[in-house]
């Protein structure tokens, strides 16, 4: 237990710090008010005299608008007409009357595929005539460079469409046999292959020598 005797002289204690402490907190907060006036006045003067200086920004160029081609722009050209087809009223739907002359109100154009023609045979007879005086019948030589490959019958053009076709579209070789009313056996449209790839074959090697001489080739590893 606490003694009677010291409980005063401890409070009496106590109460005499409390004034130089109170004191002491007055005076430092005196002390911190002066020191927060005084930064907010420096910092003032700091603001006033630093320079403005702006965010450099990268001047952008603009960006330069490609011109559209003026072909693309114009309107498509009107293309001649291979025939004209004229459509008129022979007499009123109403009155019955019998119309005569006119004018063109407005046109049309259709642009189609014409049918396809049938093959044309060319039947080219060899004529041979009496020479008396040379004592034996004289004929031409037959000449059908151009028109045939070899001694075939299928002309060079009916040759280069069932090559593209077969080659090129991958068609088969079934349906080639009705093309432009045209009959021919399969066998017929495979042998005709042979004589145009003879005929082809001077330009497939200058373009193969071509492409060995070349200093970049490309490989294509498609089938």
């Amino acid at each position: 237990m606490w003694s009677t005797h010291a409980m005063p002289t401890t409070l009496e204690a106590a109460i005499r710090m409390i004034d130089p402490l109170q004191a002491e907190h007055a005076a430092l907060k005196q002390q911190l008010a002066a020191l927060m006036e005084q930064l907010a006045q420096t910092q003032q003067a700091q603001a006033k005299s630093r320079p403005t200086v702006k965010a450099t920004v990268p001047k952008r160029e603009p960006k330069r608008r490609h011109k559209r081609a003026p072909q693309p722009n114009r309107g498509r050209k009107r293309q001649e007409p291979t025939r004209v087809e004229s459509h008129a009223l022979d007499a009123g739907p109403d009155c019955g009357r019998t119309f005569g002359g006119g004018r063109v109100a407005r046109t049309r154009p259709v642009i189609d595929l014409p049918p396809p023609a049938p093959v044309a045979v060319a039947d080219h007879q060899v004529i041979e005539r009496d020479g008396s005086h040379c004592a034996a019948w004289q004929r031409p030589t037959l000449d059908l460079t151009g028109q045939v490959l070899g001694q075939g019958r299928i002309g060079v053009r009916i040759a280069g469409l069932i090559a593209w076709v077969s080659l090129v579209l991958r068609l088969p070789l079934l349906r080639l046999r009705y093309v432009h009313q045209l009959t021919i056996s399969v066998g017929a449209i495979a042998e005709l292959r042979h004589p145009v790839r003879r005929a082809l074959q001077p330009q497939m090697d200058a373009l193969t020598a071509q492409a060995c001489a070349s200093p970049i080739r490309h490989g294509d590893e498609t089938g």
